[in-house]
């Protein structure tokens, strides 16, 4: 007599060989990825001890800081700045600008002025028709009061395709640049 033989004991399809294999390489891919975290939690504790020794000789090469002189140079500095506003602030620049704006009026377009407060030098950049105007454009700015070392130091034809004579000059503004008429 034998026993019976449930149904749900009944044995499957047996299982491929490839999926043996497929197997048995994740758990060699594992094996490697686990091997190469441990190699490089390893090599991160190594970095981690250069980091903190590095870290200590560089703070015993550092040399003190004295703390009184730097908030003295700090507060220098800072006035420095200040008062080189405040000349900016205080500069006379209707003046400057109503003699540019008289000038334009003989044909002269202004492309840029640069101004050095420091110094009260005043580089002029514009487009001229012709050397006639740009000399005679020096020659006014020269005889205005506070108009200083005019020079023209630049002129070329402009770029090709634009009409007239590009041209540069400078000055240094002294104390006689007086305001216009009317300004506080």
């Amino acid at each position: 007599m034998s026993w019976p033989r449930p149904d749900f004991l009944s044995r499957g399809p047996r299982t491929p060989a490839w999926a043996w294999a497929l197997a048995a390489a994740a758990v060699l891919v594992l094996g490697v990825a686990t091997f190469e975290g441990m190699a490089l939690r390893e090599r991160l504790a190594t970095e981690r001890e250069r980091l903190a020794t590095w870290e200590s000789e560089s703070a015993k090469r550092r040399p003190a800081v004295p703390r009184g002189g730097t908030t003295a140079a700090r507060g220098a500095e800072l006035l420095g700045l200040a008062a080189a506003h405040s000349q900016r602030v205080a500069f006379p620049w209707p003046s400057v600008f109503e003699t540019l704006e008289s000038l334009s009026a003989t044909g002269v377009r202004w492309l840029g002025w640069d101004l050095d407060s420091g110094r009260a030098d005043l580089r002029l950049e514009g487009v001229a028709s012709d050397a006639r105007t740009v000399l005679g454009i020096v020659d006014v700015l020269a005889r205005r009061p506070g108009w200083e070392q005019v020079v023209l130091t630049r002129m070329a034809a402009g770029p090709a395709g634009t009409e007239g004579l590009r041209f540069e000059i400078t000055a240094r503004l002294g104390d006689g640049v007086s305001r216009p008429v009317g300004t506080p």
